[in-house]
């Protein structure tokens, strides 16, 4: 069984080229690396959410 993704938008995405770019990247990251990375973007997303707010 193959186990599928729910992908979530963090950041807009101009371009089609924009978004094979981000897969490219995602995929040379170890699951490691990969955690950290979406842990950051969810502070990203956190500290966007608060610039809204105020």
């Amino acid at each position: 069984m193959t186990e599928t993704r729910k992908s979530e938008i963090m950041l807009p995405i101009k371009s089609k080229l924009e978004v094979e770019e981000i897969r490219e990247f995602l995929a040379m990251l170890t699951p490691e690396e990969e955690k950290d990375f979406r842990t950051f973007m969810y502070g990203v997303k956190f500290v966007k959410s608060l610039e809204r707010t105020a």
